[in-house]
């Protein structure tokens, strides 16, 4: 009887399978860096200047080459401002540079705010994050 309870509870159970098709994406540990790289760029990109400041960042990339961010901001303006891609850089270990693809938002005066973005696909690991303060 105990035999045939435990098979019908299993039985009920769902199965959770992993979908092959969707890449994990895995927390990078940062390089630690004396000093800011100096690759020699013939057009860098560059921040555009705003009121919000970098407080932190975790970095994350997946197997097939995927690289994210998980990025906490501070509006240090008194009132609200949008958030734009062009106010965040990465950079990356060959020298390249990019702006994540999609980054946008309202963040009221003095708020703190987190968000997950994506800077695409590169064989090269993300080094830093520049922002504009």
């Amino acid at each position: 009887m105990r035999i045939v309870a435990l098979m019908v509870a299993l039985a009920l159970v769902p199965v959770v399978q992993a979908d092959d098709d969707i890449p994990i994406l895995n927390y990078d540990a940062r390089p630690p860096l004396k000093q800011p790289p100096r690759f020699d760029r013939d057009d860098a990109l560059t921040v555009n200047r705003s009121d919000f400041q970098v407080l932190d960042y975790q970095l994350m990339s997946s197997e097939q080459g995927e690289r994210w961010a998980v990025v906490t901001v501070r509006n240090t303006a008194t009132g609200q401002r949008l958030l734009s891609e062009k106010m965040l850089v990465a950079e990356f270990a060959n020298g390249e540079r990019r702006y994540p693809l999609v980054m946008e938002g309202k963040v009221a005066g003095g708020a703190v705010l987190t968000r997950t973005v994506t800077f695409g696909y590169s064989r090269f690991p993300i080094l830093r994050l520049i922002g504009s303060r």
